[in-house]
Order: structure tokens, then sequence, then C-alpha cells
């Protein structure tokens, strides 16, 4: 854009001071609108919306000061930069014209090679912001776009419902998209459920769920092995898988990308579980008809992620046998580092195993009410620190129509 394509609106009240204006504008081949007052100022100002103003102070029935008010309150007119071009030299007057919105205060009498270079310094930074704007429009249209595919490979609701008939997902991402995911996918008379959380959050850990979603499905389906799929072959293969992808090693700069997950293989025929974790516990409540009341038990993780890690050792298995109603529980991170409450803490896994315990007996679906709901409160007015996903899903007497696939 040149010079010539730029319109500045002239407002002042002395016609001395808008002809010397015009003159030294025209000299440079901007455009030129001009207002004698404040009134036609915002007119011109919301007709035409013009690149720049060059605003007086100075004026009867409605001041610069008001004009500028005005200007920055109408949604059509606020983006417009605003240069106080005034004979008013005190510092309360140039502190109340920044404090309005003016982008520069410039004092009469003014030298006309110091008044174009702030023009053109003013015009340019606006140009700038316009094309940051379009490109943060751009970049924010690919990432809604890439919600919608992240959703796409996450497991369609009524799949979900059919595989765990009684389940609930509080899945809350931070940012667009989410660097934490879940997986459930049927193989036979197996179950198998995952919650991972990727590193970072945003793009970079969509990017890393996409990839660790790819591999599970690679993994599950194209398994050839004599002995039956176990959870922790899973977890050793898709570490191996990673490594590989992002060229890990002990001098490479990407050893910290990875992921921490929980992933249980669930037998229909036996009722067994099958759980490894890299990083990430599993719960199970169960009612404990002797003491008359719910208990929580805590399956540790491996200490180690899937990805490169320099006292790497195989992952370890563990068999569960389920009851009827057992409520198994796997979640990331985000709820239990969340900072909130009267002193401004982490919520904490203490926290977390009291919730579930409390809400336990529910109904899912009002449990994960209940988790949102104590969550928000928790939260309050701080910022959410990262990605929440927390899926739990109670274990019936029975799976009988389920086909098997």
């Amino acid at each position: 854009m040149n010079e010539k394509q730029y319109t500045i609106l002239v407002v002042d009240d002395v016609s001395d001071n808008i002809n010397l204006a015009v003159n030294i504008l025209s000299q440079h081949n901007y455009n030129i609108g001009i207002a004698e007052n404040g009134e036609r100022a915002l007119l011109y100002a919301e007709k035409f919306i013009p690149d720049l103003i060059l605003l007086d102070i100075i004026m009867p029935q409605m001041d610069g000061f008001e004009v500028c008010k005005k200007l920055k309150a109408n949604p059509l007119t606020r983006t417009i930069p605003i240069i106080f071009l005034t004979a008013k030299i005190e510092q309360d007057a140039i502190v109340k014209g920044f404090e309005l919105g003016a982008v520069d205060y410039i004092t009469k009498p003014f030298f006309e090679a110091e008044l174009i270079a702030r023009l053109k310094n003013h015009l340019n930074l606006k140009k700038a912001n316009k094309e940051l704007e379009k490109q943060n429009k751009n970049i924010l249209a690919s990432i809604e776009y890439a919600k919608l595919i992240q959703k796409a490979v996450l497991p369609d609701e009524n799949i979900l419902n059919h595989f765990l008939p009684e389940n609930f997902i509080f899945y809350q991402p931070r940012d667009i998209v989410s660097g934490d995911f879940y997986w459930v996918r049927q193989v036979e008379n197996q179950i198998f459920v995952c919650v991972a959380d990727c590193t970072g959050h945003g793009v970079p850990g969509a990017f890393m769920s996409m990839l660790g979603i790819a591999y599970l499905n690679e993994i599950v389906f194209n398994y050839k092995a004599p002995e039956p799929i176990s959870a922790d072959a899973i977890l050793n293969i898709l570490r191996q898988r990673i490594k590989q992808s992002l060229q890990q090693n002990r001098d490479s700069d990407t050893v910290s990308d990875g992921m921490d997950l929980a992933l249980c293989i669930i037998n229909l025929d036996d009722k067994t579980m099958q759980y490894a974790g890299a990083n990430n516990p599993l719960f199970l409540i169960r009612y404990n008809s002797q003491i008359t009341h719910y208990e929580l038990i805590a399956y540790k993780p491996d200490k180690m992620p899937i990805s490169y890690y320099i006292k790497e050792v195989p992952f370890v298995n563990n068999t569960i046998e389920l009851k009827s109603n057992d409520i198994i529980y796997l979640f990331s991170d985000g709820y239990l580092d969340q900072f909130g409450g009267e002193q401004k803490r982490k919520f904490l896994i203490k926290n977390f195993k009291e919730l579930l315990l409390s809400i336990c007996h529910l109904p899912m679906q009002a449990q994960k009410n209940i988790l949102i709901e104590t969550f928000e409160n928790w939260k309050g007015n701080f910022k959410q620190v990262d990605d929440v996903l927390v899926f739990g899903f109670k274990i019936l007497d029975s799976y009988g129509d389920i086909e098997y696939f």
C-alpha cells in the first residue's frame, strides 16, 4: 500500500490550522478528510473509516478528549489510530490523551518532518497489525479444523457406550486442541481402554496425540506373536515406535517428548483386566460388603514415560480380578495439578481420591457433573493450567450382545 491510499482525517475548529495540515499532508500524497468539530468527526470516521485521525483537543461543544472517548467506544472506529495535534502542553493533558487510547501526542507548533515521520510510523504499525491479525485468523482457522480432525479420531460416543455402557468422560482441553487423548477398541473378546497425556498441550500436544492413537491402532490390530497380546507388551512396542519416530537417543534434542498413559485390557469372558502404566496410575473403587463401604485401590504405574528414558526397563503387567459394579478411573494429571481454592494450591491426588470415593455410588453421568462442578469451583478465577481428562466406567454383570470384530 503506498501513501496515496492512506486517508487522514484532520479535526480542528480553526481554519488556518486545517489549511496548514492539509498543505503538509497533500505534499506527501495522503488522502485528506476534514471535520471542523467533534460531531462531524464522529460522523466522518464511522462512515469512511480513515486510516488515521489528527485530532485537536481545544474545540467548542465537544473537545478532543470526548471525541477520542466516543471513537474508542464505537466498535466501527475503535481501532483507528488517533494522534492528538494540539496546543495543550500540560503534562496531565498528555497523560489523559494516552489513557483515552491515543497512539501519539504532538504539541503545536510542530515540525513538519516530525509530524510526517510519526504518521508514517503509526500507519506502518497499523498495516503490520492488520497483516498479523490476518495471519492469526488463518492460524486460528487451521487450529479449529485440527480440532475437528482430533475429535474425529477419538472414540465415537455411540460405539463407546456400546462397549462400556456405563461410563463418563470429562475431557476439557486447555487450548483449542489437546495433548490428552482417550482411546477405546475391541478386538474379539477384549476391550482396550487407554488414557494418555502427551508432552505439552495445544498444537504440539495434539500432534503427539495423533501419533499415539495411530500407533496404538497399528500395534493392536497388527500384533503377531505366539503369546496373546498384553498391556505391558503394547507399552513396550509403543515406546519403541515413539523413540524411532522422534529419533530419540541420549544426544537427541527431543528426549523429553513423549507421553504418559494408563492402558487396561478387559477380558469379557473371564472378567479379568490387565493394566500397565507409564507414569499414570489406575484407580479401582469396589464396594466392600464386610465393612459396608467403598474402597479405593490404586495400581501404581512404572515411573517412566513412553519416550526415551535413561533408566529404561520393560513395563510391568498387572492382572486384576474384576467384580461386578467395580468402577475404573483413568486420568491425566490436569485435574490434580489445577491451582485454586482458598490457599491457591494444586488440587492434588489426595483430594481427588476423596472426591471419587464420595461420588462413586452415583450414576456415572452424575459423577461427571460433580467432577466438572468441583473443578470449576476449585479453579475459580485461575487459568486452566493443563488439559484435563478423567475417564470412568463400571464393570457390568454381563456384556451380552457385544459383537466381536
